[in-house]
């Protein structure tokens, strides 16, 4: 089975080859706060006729190994995020990532 920081990599690998995006992992530290989702992906949106780029969507990502739960605190603050607005997942696999990040509607 892989580790989820492994697969957490192979992620983060994958979101910075989309265009108009920016990644950016998080790292359990006195910086960020407990129950944070693993990834935060924004991504943007060109304008066909000016090229201009506008922010498009957030998908905060929590990634885990296969079977994995998430801890008290993660769905706490998951559920805190979502009543923000923020588009929180559970992922489990680099292939769940990509299906995800394809679908237009999320």
């Amino acid at each position: 089975m892989p580790r989820e920081r492994t697969i957490t990599d192979n992620i983060v690998r994958y979101l910075r080859t989309i265009p108009h995006s920016a990644v950016r992992k998080t790292h359990g530290s006195i910086f960020t706060r407990a129950g944070d989702p693993d990834i935060v992906f924004y991504q943007g949106v060109a304008d066909p006729l000016t090229g201009d780029v506008r922010l498009w969507r957030v998908l905060a990502l929590e990634v885990k190994q296969p079977g994995g739960k998430l801890t008290k605190i993660q769905a706490h603050r998951s559920a805190e995020l979502r009543k923000a607005g923020v588009k929180v997942y559970v992922v489990y696999s680099l292939e769940e990532t990509k299906a995800l990040v394809d679908r237009k509607e999320v």
